[in-house]
This record gives C-alpha cells, sequence and structure tokens, in this order.
C-alpha cells in the first residue's frame, strides 16, 4: 500500500488527476439504493463495498466489474429498466 509520500502515491495522484480513474462518491440517492441492494441480497450478504459498485454500474449503464470476488459478484445483479442482467467479471483470474 502506498505511502501518503511515497512515488507509488504520486503516480495514483497523477493517475486519477489525467482522468485514468473516476472516482465516484455516493449521494443520498444512491446510498439509499446501496441500502435497497444490501436488503435485497440478505442470503448473501453484500457490503457496503459491493453494494457502492453494483450501484455505480447502475448509473454508468454498464455490466463490467473489475473484481477478484467472482462468488459474489457471480450472484449479484445489475438493473436496467425492470430488468436485471448479470455481471460481467473482468479479473486476472479464471
Amino acid at each position: 500500500m502506498p505511502t501518503p509520500s511515497s512515488q507509488g502515491a504520486d503516480r495514483l495522484r497523477d493517475f486519477i488527476l489525467r482522468r485514468g480513474l473516476l472516482v465516484w462518491f455516493l449521494n443520498g440517492a444512491a446510498l439509499e439504493r446501496a441500502f435497497e441492494l444490501m436488503e435485497r441480497y440478505r442470503h448473501h450478504p453484500m457490503d457496503l463495498a459491493d453494494a457502492s459498485l453494483v450501484v455505480a454500474a447502475e448509473k454508468l449503464s454498464t455490466r463490467k466489474v473489475f473484481t477478484f470476488d467472482r462468488s459474489d459478484f457471480g450472484a449479484y445483479q445489475v438493473k436496467r429498466g425492470h430488468r436485471h442482467y448479470s455481471f460481467e467479471i473482468v479479473s486476472g483470474l479464471r
């Protein structure tokens, strides 16, 4: 993990500032949706971190998610309109 004054932290900051990575925050509506998802998946526990990724995917109209957590994201779905779709998991692991 890069420390605040490390070369890795500097590179990460520069990468984000060049829009190489979008940092997305939960507003009130997104947080409410995240809690709805956590309730929906109560039998397959979903934490706030996973719920926020699902909300971001819905908001950004994508089914792709980069994760090493295939077991959870294989169960979660993205809502588009009245339909739900499985995630397309992108990772280096098979």
